[in-house]
């Protein structure tokens, strides 16, 4: 029995859902069952009853599952304790971030935190909010920041800024010049794509109909800058990133704003982690 086979297990159990699972856990759906499989044949047991309609947990599955749960916590524990007590080593930072939350301000953020304790490490990961999330639950990482709120399986989120949307748009486009541009009057002239996150994060965006989301701003650029369609992004996150052929206008729409959260492990976080909580706390508007 390996680590990643109980992680693995762990995910299924708690998604129920081999395809939700393996997305969760950054595999392909064929090797998350291979190795659930392994499981089994190395406990001897049927840890879950599948049909073409639901994935449930046997009660061998019900049992494994709260150890499983416990080992995972204590290897992330036993973990933690050795990185922060062994003599000589650096002391790091890990620092997770979602694309959608590219701005000035954790810039100026991550200097302070440098200027403060330049002994201190920062080590940056970019992810999706999915993976930070579990990055985040196995200890691979200390603290997230992204413009979904997290507040379940051990994690709180801190809100510590917000950032209005914008239309990125071909400067030949009908509104390209139009002050208090509105949703709606882009929706009625073309099609819309917003980043993932963005779209998640955002109330009036999720219900939106004919809003595509995308992997990328990269992709909103390029689409805005062909004549194709407007892209939709925080204000923040465009400066600096404008082209002859493009031009951005701030949406008018009070409702069409993200807000951006420090997330954070419930149970005893890091001295480290805990300044630079209070850092980003103190520099929020």
């Amino acid at each position: 029995m390996e680590f990643r086979h109980l992680r693995y297990f762990v995910a299924v159990a708690e998604e129920l859902h081999f395809a939700r699972a393996a997305e969760r856990v950054g595999i392909e759906q064929s090797p998350l069952s291979r190795a659930i499989r392994e499981l089994e044949l190395d406990l001897g047991t049927v840890l879950f009853t599948r049909t073409s309609r639901s994935t449930r947990l046997t009660r061998a599955g019900e049992l494994l599952l709260v150890d499983a749960r416990r080992l995972l916590s204590e290897s992330r524990q036993l973990a933690r304790r050795v990185r922060f007590n062994t003599p000589g080593k650096a002391s790091y930072l890990r620092i997770g971030i979602s694309q959608a939350v590219a701005d000035s301000r954790l810039s100026r953020l991550l200097a302070h935190s440098q200027r403060e304790e330049p002994e201190l490490k920062h080590s940056i990961l970019e992810a999706p909010t999915s993976r930070l999330v579990d990055y985040l639950r196995d200890d691979a990482i200390d603290l997230a920041i992204s413009c979904s709120e997290i507040n379940t399986g051990g994690l709180v989120s801190h809100p510590i800024w917000t950032a209005p949307l914008a239309a990125i748009m071909s400067c030949a486009y009908p509104f390209s010049q139009k002050a208090g541009l509105r949703l709606s009057e882009v929706l009625e002239e073309s099609s819309v794509l917003v980043e993932s996150e963005v779209r998640q994060a955002c109330g009036a965006l999720r219900t939106a109909l004919d809003v595509t989301p995308v992997s990328a701003v990269s992709v909103l650029i390029e689409m805005a800058a062909a004549g194709m369609a407007v892209g939709i992004a925080p204000l923040t996150q465009l400066i600096g990133l404008l082209r002859p052929e493009i031009t951005v206008a701030e949406l008018s729409d009070p409702s069409l704003i993200v807000t951006v959260y420090l997330i954070v492990p419930c149970k005893d976080p890091a001295s480290t982690c805990e300044r630079f909580m209070r850092r980003a706390l103190e520099e929020r508007p």
